[in-house]
This record gives structure tokens, C-alpha cells and sequence, in this order.
């Protein structure tokens, strides 16, 4: 079976699902969930790093993690969590490894209060990003209005 993954549309049980999977050996499986990885991945260092070679090197390391801790996801956990946990923790060994790299952590919450507060995050993401899409259509002044209002 071939898997195509959005990472917006796939539940925390097909990602538990399809990491069991993987890690019985099903190759199209763990295809599937690093394409998921990497796209979560991105979303989560994106505030967090201040250019793209950054993001790449950081993205390349827990993806690499990720691989060789892959026979210590416990399916009863949400997958997501498990991601989450392995990227804090590469991010956190990064930026102590390259003390000399900038880091932007204007734009960002503490790593704790994101990770406790995005449970399903996927949903937030695709939100995100379908206001991001309609965002990038209007015209600048437009843009800058309508990030000041609050939508509750």
C-alpha cells in the first residue's frame, strides 16, 4: 500500500498507526511518516531558527534522531508528542553545540508553553496556513490591519 500524506488532514491515530507500522518493517509506512515528520518538523523550528541553513541542519538532525530512536515509539502515545519531544531536545542540543549561531527568539513562546498548548496541533497548522494563504492575497496595508485585529 502506498501512503500519501498532507500533513494538515492525517488524525494522531493514523500517525500512531502508521508508525507502528514502520516499525514493523512496512517501508511505505515509514515513508509516509517522515514525509509527516519533516512537515511538522518545519512548523516547529520555523520561529525558532533565523535562516534557512539553520532550519536544514536542525530538520537533518532530528530527522536522524528520529530514525535511530524509532523502536522507542510506544503506540499508546500520540506520535506527535513523541516528535515534539525529539525536536526540543535536538533544538536544545544544537544551539548549545553552535553557541556562536544567532537564535531569534523574539517571535516565539517558551518551547514548553507551544508543546503543552499545541496537543492537536494540526488543526492550529492547517489553520494557520489556509490564514496565511488568504493573508498573502490581499495587499500589504491590508495584511498589517488585519494581523493587528484579534480574531477569538
Amino acid at each position: 500500500m502506498i501512503y500519501t500524506i498532507k500533513a494538515m488532514t492525517i488524525t494522531q491515530q493514523e500517525t500512531s498507526a502508521l508508525m507502528t507500522e514502520a516499525q514493523n518493517g512496512k517501508a511505505s509506512a515509514y515513508q509516509a511518516i517522515l514525509e509527516y515528520s519533516y512537515s511538522i518538523i518545519e512548523k516547529y523550528l520555523k520561529p525558532r531558527t533565523v535562516n534557512k541553513e539553520q532550519r536544514e541542519d536542525l530538520t537533518q538532525e532530528i530527522i536522524m534522531a528520529l530514525h535511530k530512536a524509532r523502536h522507542t515509539y510506544n503506540p499508546e502515545q500520540p506520535f506527535q508528542n513523541w516528535l515534539l519531544s525529539i525536536s526540543r531536545y535536538k533544538t536544545i542540543d544544537y544551539f548549545r553545540k553552535n553557541k556562536d549561531i544567532p537564535v531569534d527568539f523574539s517571535n516565539t513562546e517558551p518551547i514548553n508553553a507551544w508543546f503543552i498548548k499545541n496537543t492537536n496541533f494540526e488543526e492550529e497548522l492547517e489553520t494557520k496556513i489556509e490564514l496565511e494563504t488568504h493573508l498573502s492575497k490581499l495587499t500589504e496595508k491590508q495584511q498589517k490591519l488585519l494581523k493587528k485585529v484579534k480574531i477569538k
